[in-house]
């Protein structure tokens, strides 16, 4: 799974981010000829500048025409809540509540929008989830405004009774050698 994720990311590179909006259509069916002169599209340094509103302007225009959204749980799920923030910020949450998809979590609302029969549904959730999902190609992030970055940490626990184990774990998962996996899988680095 994470061979194929790493061709659907090869191919979007320069898109990886946090919480990114997951399409059904290829790149080129969401993405303008502006999009595709500047790729990043966000206002820099976290500025509200004309350019934010444009790109705001767009993520309404492009949720709006969506056929359905499906993400994860706006209760429970922390990816989900953030969409429904999302939502609300960009006054869609009631004009769009008909679309919503919502599911346990991530990975089970990007399978079920892979197995869909409808075209046109969006979906947003971690990169993680929907870099591996089978039908669910990462076309872009959230617009800056809106990204939500997920921080994972590992430590040992004082009790533990593997602590060399579990630090040669941690040092593995976190080593330069194990960074292009991580990005293949939809990390950072």
């Amino acid at each position: 799974e994470c061979e194929e994720a790493a061709h659907r990311r090869d191919e979007h590179r320069h898109r990886v981010h946090r919480e990114p909006v997951a399409h059904e259509h290829r790149q080129e069916d969401v993405v303008d000829e502006a999009d595709k002169a500047n790729p990043r599209h966000y206002p820099l340094h976290g500025r509200i500048t004309k350019y934010a509103f444009v790109v705001t302007t767009k993520a309404r225009r492009r949720l709006q025409a969506a056929k359905g959204i499906y993400f994860p749980d706006p209760i429970k799920a922390t990816a989900g809540i953030h969409v429904m923030k999302v939502l609300k910020a960009l006054e869609l949450d009631v004009e769009l509540a008909r679309k919503l998809h919502p599911h346990a979590n991530g990975a089970t609302a990007m399978k079920a929008m892979a197995d869909a029969e409808a075209f046109g549904l969006i979906g947003c959730t971690q990169i993680t989830e929907i870099v591996y999902t089978q039908g669910v190609d990462l076309v872009a992030p959230l617009p800056k405004e809106f990204e939500l970055a997920t921080t994972y940490t590992a430590a040992v626990c004082a009790g533990s009774t593997q602590p060399e184990s579990a630090a040669a774990l941690i040092a593995l998962m976190a080593s330069a050698d194990t960074a292009p996996l991580r990005l293949t899988c939809g990390f950072e680095a």
